[in-house]
């Protein structure tokens, strides 16, 4: 076929990049403008700007990536620029074909770079068809989900203002040391408690309070001799001996065990004088 007779069609060229967006809607990557219909989607696709080096298995290779190939060749059919080829690659789903020509447009491959593009004219009545139909369900089911949410949310409404109810936890009663008076008011508030609350003092009384009233009765001591030790201050002397309890004298002077040297092996070569 010579090259007057190649194909060519408006929406296989590629057009030129856009560099009139405004800042805050270009992206990373330069675009050109253009609109697509599910019409002029399809699931054949058109590699232009593939280098004339025998990379069909490569190329191949690099769209079968995306999903199922129903067909990869060369196509004589299409223009191609000096040294490059142009391939045809049909997918089985129509969504794999779009992420396959999102990804791979404008890609450096072997030192040249690709150009894909659809080509609705390649297909057959029957999966035009079926691209339709799929197109329809698709838009449907997504309709059925946002009419869905939209009553979800007028049956459950989302208050903007949450309250959080905060608890106090009980830490306990300082710790206080008393003298004198003051710790016979706690004993005497302590036994009253117990009286107060019968039901408590009848499971919970020990067997030995008689006899420790008793004693403390015959063993009168003043409350102002008693004196109090603070075991953590550095100027009183400790209270268990601790040296004695792990053996710290003795610390170093173990018997151990000495093992025995043993010889070292010597090899000993024989020479035969024939």
């Amino acid at each position: 076929m010579s090259s007057e007779e190649k194909v060519l069609l408006p929406h296989h060229e590629q057009q030129n990049l856009c560099t009139t967006r405004l800042p805050y809607r270009q992206g990373r990557k330069l675009t050109a403008v253009k609109v697509y219909t599910i019409a002029r989607e399809s699931n054949h696709l058109l590699i232009f700007g593939v280098p004339s080096l025998n990379l069909r298995q490569e190329t191949k290779s690099l769209f079968i990536k995306f999903g199922k190939l129903l067909q990869f060749n060369i196509s004589t059919q299409h223009k191609a620029d000096i040294f490059t080829e142009t391939y045809h690659a049909q997918f089985e789903r129509i969504h794999t074909a779009r992420i396959a020509k999102k990804m791979l447009d404008t890609k450096n491959f072997y030192g040249g770079i690709l150009h894909v593009c659809y080509a609705p004219e390649l297909e057959s009545i029957e999966e035009t068809r079926l691209k339709l139909l799929t197109r329809h369900n698709d838009v449907v089911f997504r309709l059925k989900n946002l009419s869905k949410e939209r009553v979800e949310k007028k049956e459950h409404p989302k208050d903007d203002k949450v309250e959080i109810q905060t608890k106090k936890l009980n830490m306990g009663v300082i710790n206080t040391i008393s003298f004198g008076e003051e710790i016979k008011d706690i004993s005497c508030k302590r036994k009253k408690e117990y009286s107060q609350s019968p039901v408590i003092s009848k499971q919970f009384k020990p067997c030995f309070v008689d006899k420790v009233k008793n004693t403390q009765s015959e063993t009168s001591i003043e409350q102002k001799d008693i004196e109090i030790v603070d075991c953590t201050s550095v100027e009183k002397e400790v209270v268990s001996n601790i040296d004695e309890a792990l053996n710290y004298k003795n610390f170093g002077n173990e018997v151990v065990r000495k093992v025995s040297e043993k010889p070292i092996n010597k090899i000993k070569f024989t020479l035969h004088k024939s």
